[in-house]
């Protein structure tokens, strides 16, 4: 009995231990360590295209709904970006730097958001992570290392951003991306909105670098008859 109660003893000290590592907070990096590596990420970036998951809360709903979205992402080095979302409806998001182009088939209407007006809208920091240089990071960001995690197989390191811009601030709260520190490409990120308490959580997986993307992607070709919305 006792040897019996032995093996359960270690065995359930071995189930503590190995929990306890797995939520382990600990920093195996240093942060201008870490910087160093996403400035490599960024050097020879091309292009990626990704599953994503995106999900959209809000501090304010005491209801604690959600809703979520399932699709593809593409982006290049300019930092065009293309999401087309599957699930629960067809859309497509197209970004560039200063616009958002929000298409919806099933209406054959697609709405123009000119960013600079629109401060509530987020999707531009999706790009984060990406083409992004450590300098720039650091430049717009007050950067610092917040653990490391597993998310599915993948380490990661977590990095909280915290605006320097006035501009940016009146856009989002702040962020926290968390990176692969095997490709050193981001597994999820969080941006808090500073407008309207939304919180957009994104989850990337399936991951291609640097394929060779086709151009058209990243164009505002709309199909013949698509109703034109300029949003105010």
């Amino acid at each position: 009995m006792n040897t019996l109660y032995r093996f359960f003893a270690l065995a359930l000290l071995a189930t503590c231990t190995v929990q306890a590592h797995a939520e382990d907070p600990t920093i195996t990096w240093e942060l201008k360590d870490a910087i160093r590596q996403i400035d490599r990420q960024a050097d020879d970036f091309e292009s990626v295209m990704a599953h994503v998951v995106i999900t959209r809360s809000n501090t304010a709903d005491a209801t604690g709904s959600e809703t979520e979205e399932k699709g593809v992402i593409f982006a290049n080095k300019q930092g065009d970006t293309r999401i087309v979302i599957e699930s629960p409806q067809s859309l497509v998001y197209l970004l560039d730097h200063r616009d958002l182009y929000r298409y919806i088939p099933e209406q054959e209407v697609v709405e123009e958001y000119y960013l600079p007006k629109h401060p509530q809208l987020v999707a531009p920091f999706l790009r984060l992570g990406f083409s992004t240089t450590g300098k720039d990071l650091e430049d717009d960001f007050l950067v610092s290392a917040i653990g490391e995690r597993m998310i599915g197989d993948r380490r990661t390191l977590g990095l909280d951003l915290t605006p320097k811009k006035e501009k940016d601030r009146n856009r989002v709260v702040g962020m926290k991306i968390w990176i692969d520190q095997a490709s050193w490409m981001p597994v999820e990120q969080v941006i808090e909105s500073a407008g309207n308490g939304q919180v957009m959580t994104v989850m990337f997986s399936n991951m291609a670098r640097n394929l060779k993307l086709n151009p058209d992607l990243f164009k505002r070709k709309w199909p013949r008859g698509t109703d034109k919305k300029k949003i105010r």
